[in-house]
């Protein structure tokens, strides 16, 4: 989802399991981008246009890859734990070469991007639905500022967002937080960092008005802080993390993983066919912990739980079969991952565009779903000709 790094990730590490395996992922001599992480980050692009597209369409059989939202991880997730990741990898590395001082200046420089292009997207399709008669991702009558004044105010200060431009808020308050992070992560503040973190997403899921902020954001910053915090340290101290586990012990955690991320998939599928409904488990009222781990907003334990375990998966799944992967997916994804920002932007331009032609929300089914996939393209062509790189932050 949003690049927050740049070009410089040169951090290298192995796979996660050393396996004797033609497929696995091997980085580069001498460092390089982890382009599995761009990958992913792709997928969760895809993924999200996939499903912004469609909100308003019919049914698609892309469904079957994108689950519609409803798995136990969104790609939203997945963009903000990368986000997070790439930031803590890139930074890590930056400020010990750099120092702290022109680390945190880089990153109030990325802040001050994010928050012109945050206020311009809005702005730019408030005018569109003011004075075209555009159908949009948003309703018209979700944009309750009526005065002018007001509404440029409101835009300035994060209070009022637009069409989707209300999760480019909550990166800006991402960055903005960086920062303070990574001072306390050069004091060795690590343990007070993540508290801090999870205490506060902690506080959030029982008093959720006393930790609420005014931004206009879609989700609550003080749930979804602990996703990008985490993603951050994680990535900040990868390498020790890399060597934390025995070799032997590693391989058992990572086979659990990868059991239990299977089995929850076959459950999802078999709930979804109305089994489970009609097993032993409905007498254990599932629904309820099945209820928590959909509750995307407030990000309970059980959701929580499930985005680490296909976090984890998804990392583990493109290290094993990195080679078949890259060679089907990756001249799309990686690209498209790599300019994790602009894409999102622009995604929401296209939105705009294809509601507007005549009859594209009626195809039939098979069809719309080739129509997505031939819109979506369109955002790779866009990142590989570089249109417009000179205005939008990749």
């Amino acid at each position: 989802m949003l690049n927050v790094g740049s070009a410089n990730n040169t951090i290298a590490l192995r796979p996660p399991l050393r396996l004797a395996w033609p497929w696995s992922y091997r980085p580069a001599k001498g460092g390089g981008r982890d382009t599995r992480l761009d990958l992913l980050r792709g997928f969760c692009l895809f993924v999200m246009a996939i499903d912004h597209i469609g909100l308003f369409g019919p049914d698609t059989w892309l469904y079957a890859v994108t689950a519609k939202g409803e798995f136990f991880i969104s790609a939203a997730e997945g963009f903000v734990f990368i986000s997070g990741l790439v930031m803590g990898i890139v930074y890590c590395k930056t400020i010990a070469k750099e120092g702290l001082g022109k680390s945190i200046s880089k990153i109030l420089q990325r802040v001050v991007k994010l928050y012109w292009l945050t206020v311009g997207l809005t702005l730019f399709f408030t005018a569109l639905a003011t004075y075209t008669p555009l159908k949009l991702w948003a309703e018209r009558d979700w944009i309750t500022i009526k005065d002018p004044v007001e509404l440029i105010v409101g835009s300035l200060t994060l209070h009022f967002a637009y069409h989707g431009s209300s999760i480019m808020v909550m990166y800006v308050l991402f960055l903005a937080l960086a920062p303070l992070i990574f001072y306390l992560l050069t004091q060795g503040k690590v343990r007070l960092v993540l508290a801090i973190s999870w205490l506060v997403w902690l506080g959030n899921l029982y008093y959720p008005n006393q930790f609420s902020l005014p931004f206009q954001s879609n989700f609550p910053f003080a749930a979804w802080q602990t996703i990008f915090v985490s993603g951050l340290v994680i990535g900040y101290y990868r390498e020790r993390l890399a060597t934390w586990f025995k070799p032997q012990w590693r391989k058992l955690y990572f086979t659990t993983i990868s059991i239990t991320a299977v089995l929850l998939l076959i459950f999802f599928l078999l709930d979804k066919a109305g089994w489970a409904q009609q097993s032993f488990l409905d007498s254990l009222n599932y629904r309820s912990v099945l209820a928590e781990m959909n509750d995307k907003g407030r990000l309970p334990l059980p959701r929580i739980l499930g985005v680490s375990l296909y976090l984890q998966a998804f990392y583990l799944l493109a290290s094993w079969l990195w080679i078949p992967l890259r060679d089907l997916f990756g001249w799309f994804l990686v690209p498209i991952g790599e300019a994790g920002l602009y894409v999102y932007s622009m995604h929401l331009v296209l939105i705009v565009l294809i509601y507007n032609i005549p009859g594209f929300l009626e195809l039939p089914y098979l069809l719309y779903g080739l129509a997505e996939l031939a819109a979506i393209s369109l955002l790779w062509v866009a990142v590989k000709t570089h249109f417009l790189f000179n205005i939008i932050p990749r």
